[in-house]
C-alpha cells in the first residue's frame, strides 16, 4: 500500500479524465461523428493493444488462467459503458462539458453510494449510514445548483443569438434533453463501476500468477478489457453516422481541408485517445496501490475530473459576459460536489 503515490495517480488520472474532450476545440472541419470514431480507434482500440503488448505480460496464458465469465462481465461493463458514453457526449454540446461532468459523476455517485447502505458489511454501522446519507443529499444538492446554473447560461446565450440574428442554433428543448442525456449516462457508469469492480481483481488475481507482471501491467490489463468493450458501441454508432448518413455539407467541407489540417486532425484525436485511455490506467494504478483505502482515491479522482472539466469552460470562455447568479450556483455545486465526496470517503473509515 502506497497511499501518497495513489493519490497522485488519482489527480493524474482526473486531469486526463477532465481533459480529454478539450483539444476536440482545436478541430477543423471534422465531423463529430468522424471525430468520435478516430477516438475510439485510438483511445479504445490501438493505445491499449500497444500498451498492454509493452507491459510484459502474457496475454494468451492471462486469458487461459482467466475465469471466461470475469472476462465477459469486464466487457459487457465496457460494452453498456460504451452506450451511455456516447449519451454523455451527445449531452456536451447541448449542456456544456462542466455540467455533463458534474452530472454523469455526480449521479452515479447517488447511485453507487444509495446501494452501497444495503449492500456492505457496514451497512449496520450509525457513522457509515449517516456521512454516506450526508454524501448522497450533498450530491443531489450539487446537481439541482449545476443545472439551475447552466440553465440560466443557456437561456442567456439563446435570447442573446436570438436578439442579434433571429436565429437559434438550439431548439428550447435542447437543454433538456442534454440533461436527460447525462443522467442516462450516469446510470451507465454506475453500471461500469459495478461489473468492473467485480470482475477486475479476478483478471489482476490471475496475472499476479504469472511468472513475470508489474504495476503497469496490472494497471493495463483490466483497463484494455474494458477499453475493448467499450470500442463496439463506439465501431457501430459512429460508423452508422459517418457511412451510412448522408451529409453533403460535411463532404464538401472535408475536400476543402488540406493535408497539414488533416493531420492536425488525427494528432488531436490521438491525444484525446491517449488522455481518456491513460486515466483509465491511472485510477486503476491508484485503486492497486491503495489497497482497502481505496476511497480516499477515488473521491480525489472524482474531484479533479469536476474541477478539471469547469476550468476548461473558463479558459474557453463559455461563461464570458454570463449572469453572476449562473456562475455562482455552479461554483457552489463544485464546493458542495467535493463535500460530497469527502463525506462518501469518511463512510469508509
Amino acid at each position: 500500500m502506497n497511499i501518497s503515490l495513489a493519490i497522485l495517480f488519482a489527480i493524474l488520472g482526473g486531469i486526463c479524465n477532465g481533459s480529454f474532450n478539450s483539444p476536440k476545440h482545436y478541430l477543423k472541419g471534422m465531423s463529430d461523428s468522424k471525430t468520435w470514431l478516430l477516438w475510439s480507434f485510438w483511445g479504445l482500440l490501438f493505445i491499449p493493444i500497444f500498451l498492454s503488448l509493452i507491459s510484459g505480460a502474457n496475454l494468451l496464458q492471462l486469458f487461459l488462467s482467466t475465469k471466461v465469465s470475469s472476462i465477459l462481465v469486464v466487457l459487457l461493463s465496457g460494452f453498456i459503458y460504451g452506450l451511455s458514453f456516447i449519451f454523455f457526449l451527445k449531452s456536451i454540446p447541448k449542456i456544456g462539458s462542466g455540467v455533463a461532468f458534474i452530472i454523469n459523476v455526480g449521479f452515479a455517485n447517488v447511485l453507487v453510494n444509495f446501494f452501497a447502505l444495503f449492500n456492505t458489511t457496514q451497512s449496520s454501522h450509525y457513522t457509515f449510514v449517516l456521512y454516506q446519507s450526508l454524501s448522497i443529499v450533498l450530491y443531489i444538492i450539487a446537481l439541482i445548483l449545476a443545472i439551475k446554473g447552466n440553465l440560466i447560461k443557456h437561456k442567456f446565450f439563446l435570447s442573446k443569438r436570438v436578439k442579434s440574428s433571429g436565429l437559434t442554433t438550439h431548439k428550447k428543448g435542447d437543454f433538456i434533453i442534454g440533461v436527460l442525456f447525462a443522467f442516462i449516462a450516469a446510470i451507465g457508469s454506475f453500471v461500469e463501476i459495478q461489473g468492473f469492480s467485480i470482475g477486475s481483481p479476478l483478471i489482476i488475481k490471475s496475472l499476479t500468477q504469472q511468472e513475470f507482471y508489474t504495476q503497469f501491467s496490472m494497471a493495463v490489463i483490466p483497463s484494455l478489457i474494458l477499453a475493448f468493450g467499450m470500442f463496439f458501441p463506439f465501431l457501430i454508432y459512429f460508423c452508422k453516422k459517418q457511412f451510412f448518413t448522408k451529409n453533403l455539407s460535411t463532404a464538401s467541407t472535408d475536400n476543402k481541408i488540406t493535408a497539414r489540417i488533416k493531420f492536425k486532425n488525427i494528432c488531436i484525436t490521438i491525444l484525446m485517445g491517449a488522455l481518456f485511455f491513460i486515466a483509465l490506467i491511472l485510477l486503476q494504478g491508484s485503486d492497486n496501490f491503495a489497497g482497502n483505502a481505496s476511497a480516499i482515491t477515488g473521491a480525489t479522482f472524482l474531484t479533479c475530473i469536476i474541477l478539471v472539466s469547469n476550468i476548461w469552460e473558463w479558459i474557453r470562455d463559455e461563461w464570458k459576459d454570463t449572469p453572476k447568479t449562473s456562475y455562482l450556483l455552479v461554483i457552489a455545486a463544485i464546493i458542495i460536489f467535493i463535500s460530497a465526496n469527502i463525506a462518501s470517503f469518511l463512510a469508509t473509515l
